[in-house]
């Protein structure tokens, strides 16, 4: 988060009672993009071999997803998409095939109906520095005016042979879009 009094209150008030225990970053300037500003975090978690979650915070929804349970199911699983029912420009999107599994991701780039959360969940850090990795390599095809967002890493982790799982959420509340009370 960029560091601001009203960024402070919020880490400290709705986002200490949403995710009780979890760590922020405040960085000092804007970075390339949010893929690039998760890196901090990411550099806190480097030892911890479970789930990653990046978590934009800017969506609220309900969900019963339990990621964990995803990737001691699937070792083909390299994360998890969760995503609802949209067709505004303002979203990233998800593209799946007749199989029903993730193909592409986009940064505002409306390439289906299925719209992205605002949550990331990599099966671990590797993954997520491995989509990383692509992110920067094909920098071109994976940026968004000059940024580096976090819903196309998802093309890295399909890159690199892993799939990409859709988990729907409900109860959909934008706070960008003023909905949140």
């Amino acid at each position: 988060m960029a560091d601001r009094p009203e960024t402070r209150a919020f880490a400290t008030g709705s986002l200490a009672r949403w995710y009780p225990g979890a760590a922020q970053v405040f960085l000092g300037q804007y970075t390339r993009g949010a893929a690039l500003s998760a890196m901090a975090g990411v550099a806190m978690s480097i030892a911890d071999d479970g789930p990653l979650i990046v978590d934009l915070a800017d969506i609220l929804y309900a969900s019963d997803l339990n990621p964990g349970a995803v990737f001691s199911r699937d070792s083909d699983c390299g994360a998890i998409a969760l995503a609802f029912q949209s067709r505004s420009p303002s979203y990233s999107y998800l593209r799946l095939d007749h199989d029903g599994m993730v193909v592409e991701a986009a940064e505002k780039r409306v390439i289906s109906s299925n719209a992205s959360a605002g949550t990331y969940v990599f099966a671990d850090v590797s993954v997520y520095l491995t989509a990383m990795a692509h992110a920067l390599r094909d920098f071109d095809k994976q940026q968004h005016n000059g940024l580096l967002y976090v819903c196309p890493l998802f093309n890295g982790v399909l890159a690199a042979g892993y799939n990409v799982e859709l988990a729907p959420v409900t109860e959909v509340v934008d706070i960008k879009q003023g909905d949140f009370q």
